[in-house]
């Protein structure tokens, strides 16, 4: 059997263990504290950065975005112009050829501006009296791919 007294020595060894053990993680729980209290420091000084990264990579994308999309759409809308003029041509041109008249419809697209005739202005703006300028984008006037938008009042 095991005596008192090496039992109360074996006792104190264990704590004495336990103790430097907690104390150990003690200073490194201390130390990763400065560690994360330095980082939080470095990253508080970036955020702004990170934050005008971010404004910057976004307005980059989307003015990108804008540039290429509008040219897409003034290309198809040319290319829509491009058709009517030539449906109309060849329309007009088998009535010639059968000898009959055109009907109002197609007598007033005959007075049309023709797409190549058109200048930039009037291809892709509109007259709107609302506007500053009394002109608005095409894209922005409701069912614009569906209307005639080639005539506008005298002096626009």
């Amino acid at each position: 059997m095991l005596r008192r007294s090496t039992i109360g020595k074996n006792t104190s060894s264990l704590k004495q263990r336990q103790l430097s053990h907690l104390h150990s993680q003690l200073a490194q729980l201390e130390a990763n504290l400065s560690d994360f209290e330095t980082l939080m420091k470095v990253t508080t000084f970036q955020a702004e950065y990170i934050k005008k990264l971010g404004i910057m990579h976004g307005s980059l994308f989307m003015s990108s975005h804008k540039i290429f999309e509008e040219e897409t759409q003034k290309y198809r809308h040319r290319k829509r112009l491009q058709q009517v003029d030539s449906v109309v041509s060849t329309v007009l041109g088998g009535l010639k050829k059968e000898n009959l008249a055109p009907s109002n419809l197609l007598a007033q697209y005959s007075k049309f501006p023709k797409e190549e005739e058109m200048t930039t202005l009037n291809k892709y703006t509109v007259f709107n009296r609302f506007s500053k300028g009394y002109r608005k984008s095409i894209h922005r006037t409701p069912h614009w791919t569906k209307k005639s938008q080639r005539v506008n009042p005298e002096h626009f």
